[in-house]
């Protein structure tokens, strides 16, 4: 969770910061830990993936995270016991859904609004 949380940390500053997470490979990593049954895990591996969506730059990062399977992971996670989770994964989905109309396809897609209304 250690390892998590440095790196949502390094996501939350400016775009080489996150480019530098995004281009070491650890996404699809990110997005299995979205699995794990510690929410001790899950919240820093959440906050990580949502700061990458959520980055302003020239690439798009946020298709990175669709392809690592994030959206599926995170219509579950709206159902989490934990609120936090919930609300992180809320705040994922909503910038998932302001991107393109495939990225907000996809959302519409994985059945997750149904979920939250």
């Amino acid at each position: 969770s250690h390892a998590c949380w440095a790196l949502s940390h390094l996501c939350d500053g400016p775009s080489p910061h996150i480019q530098a997470v995004v281009k070491a490979d650890v996404c699809s990593r990110l997005v299995e830990l979205l699995h794990c049954k510690s929410w001790r895990v899950v919240k820093p591996a959440l906050r990580t993936v949502g700061n990458i969506v959520c980055a302003e730059d020239e690439q798009d990062y946020t298709q990175q995270i669709i392809e690592c399977g994030a959206v599926p992971c995170l219509r579950l996670l709206i159902k989490h016991s934990n609120r936090e989770i919930q609300k992180e994964a809320c705040w994922t989905l909503s910038n998932i859904a302001a991107g393109t109309i495939d990225q907000i396809q996809c959302v519409l897609d994985s059945g997750s609004i149904p979920t939250l209304v």
